[in-house]
């Protein structure tokens, strides 16, 4: 898994080690549509100490890591259903 360091996880104040470990257990929310798109990604819903966290992962097959795009903490507002459905 290769996570870099980014203003993102500053901003949100999350740690490298974190994100890993709610990876480890997290669930699908979005399947992104492959077409004009070099690798697929999707959205998943992990958590750190019950908090819920948001990530954009990119699957890398041909090399065998998971990229990491962004992440954040979602809120109230906009997301329902447990985190894992957008709010209309």
């Amino acid at each position: 898994m290769v996570i870099s360091r980014c203003k993102k996880l500053r901003t949100e104040e999350l740690r490298k080690s974190e994100i890993e470990y709610a990876l480890k257990d997290c669930v699908l929310v979005e399947d992104y549509n492959v077409v004009g798109r070099p690798l697929p990604d999707c959205l998943v819903l992990g958590f750190i100490n019950d908090e819920p966290v948001h990530v954009v992962t990119v699957l890398d097959e041909d090399f065998d890591r998971i990229l990491i795009v962004t992440v954040y903490k979602p809120s109230a507002e906009r997301w329902e259903d447990g985190w894992k459905k957008r709010k209309k």
